[in-house]
């Protein structure tokens, strides 16, 4: 299996210095081009040992702008890239490999079935207009697979792209008036910041998990709490206020972990005028663990800022 890596001391620097990176903002916004190279695909290991044979794995490299990033996501095979409800794409989180970052987060997703790959990046802007407002930029891209496979017609083993580069276009987009206007438009974007993970039952630690949700629809911020503890299958349960009570009644975000998989479902319901029931988005992204892997203590804090994006579900 390839391996794409990074030091812990790499991966703590580059993650702690990422909440500062700007980008200056053209009017109009212009779209940015990014290189994928090195794609490539390893079913689990029948012969491993925990998550070895379970999971598949992706790996990548994305550049843009003379910035590399790596990027690796894992999921279990069945799941096909998707969370286990089979709707939410999983979100990964890219780490810079050299060069110096200007995006708060990059972060990719892979539909297996569709055999497509999904970018994108957030930033926040450094002048003009729009000065300090954060912006999300997304892009797709349809892969051409060539597979290996153990018997004929079976799940593939490994898989490359027949194209060894790629280049794939992000458009970005401002924050909407209102979540309403951002939610109809079937997308949803959340930056997660200030991760605080604690063990399960046993654990001296707070129970579950704490941190920050900014909507980048439509600029409002949360926080973030477990309302129960991690239960003995690993998963756990919270809900999430709004800042200040900015967004009123009209809103309700509440979040699900699988700390198995380290898996986080955010699902946000938005009560808006004119619809007959509220509108429910709902995403999915991995918890980066990279500011963890020298910290053996009960309670782990992410340095990282990670993205998840979603999807409007069909009332």
């Amino acid at each position: 299996m390839r391996i794409l890596s990074l030091s812990p001391v790499a991966a703590l620097s580059v993650l702690a210095g990422v909440v500062s990176a700007t980008r200056p903002c053209p009017d109009p916004l212009a779209p940015f081009t990014w290189t994928m190279s090195e794609w490539t695909y390893d079913a689990p290991d029948p012969t491993g040992r925990g998550r070895a044979a379970i999971d598949s794995t992706v790996g990548l490299y994305l550049v843009v702008g003379g910035v590399d990033f790596s990027c690796i996501g894992s999921w279990p095979e069945t799941w096909e890239g998707r969370a286990d409800d089979g709707r939410s794409l999983i979100w990964f989180s890219c780490v810079v490999n050299r060069g110096r970052q200007v995006d708060t987060t990059v972060s990719f997703a892979m539909d297996w079935r569709a055999e497509k790959l999904y970018t994108a990046h957030t930033y926040v802007c450094t002048d003009g207009a729009r000065q300090g407002s954060p912006i999300i930029a997304t892009g797709s891209a349809n892969l051409d697979l060539e597979c290996e496979r153990s018997t004929p017609g079976g799940r593939p083993t490994r898989c490359i792209t027949r194209s060894r580069q790629l280049t794939i276009t992000t458009q970005p987009k401002l924050a909407a008036i209102n979540t309403c206007v951002a939610e109809s438009t079937g997308s949803a974007s959340w930056e997660v910041s200030g991760y605080i993970s604690a063990l399960g039952p046993g654990s001296r630690a707070p129970p579950g998990s704490t941190f920050h949700v900014l909507n980048l629809a439509d600029g409002t911020k949360f926080d973030c709490a477990a309302s129960e503890a991690i239960q003995e299958d690993g998963t756990m349960q919270g809900h999430c206020t709004p800042v200040g009570g900015a967004a009123g009644n009209s809103t309700t975000l509440t979040f699900s972990f699988d700390r198995e998989v380290r898996l986080i479902t955010l699902s946000q319901a938005q009560a808006c005028p004119g619809s007959g029931s509220p509108i429910t988005t709902r995403g999915a992204g991995y918890v980066p663990a990279f500011p963890c892997l020298s910290n053996f203590s009960p309670t782990c804090e992410e340095e990282a800022v990670f993205w998840v994006g979603g999807q409007a579900e069909q009332a």
